[in-house]
């Protein structure tokens, strides 16, 4: 067990974090965790919280890799999507339909619920589209005083680093407090480097966005009409019902 755990820490401790993987750092962390002995003594606490400082740091640095390799993809996706989306509101065809004379007053029902859902569903994906781009433009204008602040921490915590990598104690607990400030050295390097393609594709999403969102427009107008239509044969049908009910009531009458 000791082999292993001194395995771990000259794996976490001596190799380039640009060269670990995030998810294998998650995983060595929590391995290194669940190794710290279970009683309360004030060293196992200090441990305790500094693996776990580590951890949470190991998890921010893999999500921020996995969100910047989005952006990436974009970026790369981007010619053939923006034809894709070019072409579908050039070609675009309304739904096809049945006819609304071959909708009798069940099935009538029934279209004019997944009318309304899909009306609901098609406004809720219009919106989070919208909000998406006011988010663009918004993160757009705090770009540069975020990045700068997170650069500013970087220096800082490197010169923390070097303080303690240049430290006489060597034992357990400043070994996990040295493997904290690398991790998180790590975590604000690849969030910068994440926030730096959120910049970079910046202009791909949000002309991605607004053609989606004409798409998506182009969607709602078409079920908007179709809808119509339903209640509109609907109540064509109730006048029709009602009429014979009253036909049929005064030939009872006679």
């Amino acid at each position: 067990m000791l082999q292993r755990l001194l395995c771990l820490m000259l794996c976490l401790s001596l190799l380039p974090f640009s060269a670990v993987q995030a998810d294998d750092a998650v995983t060595q962390v929590e391995e290194l965790l669940q190794s710290v002995p279970k009683t309360d003594s004030l060293e196992n606490q200090q441990l305790r919280e500094s693996y776990q400082q580590a951890l949470q740091y190991a998890r921010d640095a893999q999500r921020y890799r996995e969100q910047g390799k989005a952006y990436q993809q974009i970026l790369i996706d981007y010619p053939k999507e923006s034809a894709r989306l070019k072409e579908s509101l050039h070609n675009y065809q309304p739904q096809s339909r049945p006819p609304l004379s071959s909708l009798k007053e069940e099935a009538l029902r029934q279209a004019i619920g997944l009318s309304s859902n899909r009306q609901i569903n098609l406004r809720k994906e219009r919106q989070a589209v919208t909000d998406s781009l006011n988010q663009l433009e918004s993160t757009g204008q705090e770009y540069h005083v975020r990045v700068d602040e997170l650069r500013k921490q970087l220096l800082q915590t490197r010169s923390q680093l070097d303080r303690l990598s240049f430290s006489n104690e060597s034992d357990r607990l400043q070994e996990a407090q040295q493997l904290a400030t690398r991790l998180k050295e790590q975590s604000l390097s690849d969030r910068i480097q994440m926030l730096e393609l959120e910049q970079l594709s910046a202009q791909q999403r949000n002309d991605l966005g607004k053609l989606k969102l004409q798409e998506l427009n182009l969607a709602i107008t078409d079920e908007d009409e179709w809808q119509n239509s339903l209640l509109a044969q609907q109540n064509q049908l109730r006048r029709e019902k009602t009429v014979q009910a009253l036909a049929e009531s005064e030939r009872l009458r006679r």
